[in-house]
């Protein structure tokens, strides 16, 4: 079998919503680094206070079991189960809504630089 999406959920279980978002937005890029999840883009998302909806694509069925017998990634999946129980999507509370609305939560953007040239014969551009 092929790729698979999967939505993970998560229920923070104290008020330190902002270190499980920290480790939540390393979470897929950690996976991918590992070549366990495909370069489809990730969704991280905010039901209320205290609800973390993730979606990403395993890169297929034995990538997602391989995953378990990883060290850097259990010590992962511990961390988040240090401030997050996993539940079932149904668990939580606007999956009851004929339509579910969610907060998008942004990623954390990394110091990038960019390369780019000015050339001076092109005065219209160095204007």
């Amino acid at each position: 079998m092929g790729a698979q999406m999967v939505v993970a959920c998560y229920r923070s279980k104290s008020e330190k919503v902002d270190d499980l978002l920290e480790i939540l937005r390393t979470h897929v890029s950690t996976l991918r680094q590992m070549g366990l999840v495909t370069d489809y883009p990730s969704t991280l998302l905010q039901s209320d206070k205290n609800f973390f909806i993730e979606i990403f694509e395993w890169e297929s069925e034995s990538a997602s079991k391989r995953a378990h017998d990883i060290p850097r990634v259990q010590k992962l999946w511990s961390e988040i189960g240090r401030l997050a129980d996993t539940v079932a999507l149904s668990d939580v509370p606007q999956s009851q809504n004929m339509f579910a609305t969610f907060k998008r939560v942004p990623a954390k953007r990394a110091n990038r630089v960019s390369h780019f040239e000015i050339h001076a014969e092109d005065a219209e551009r160095c204007a």
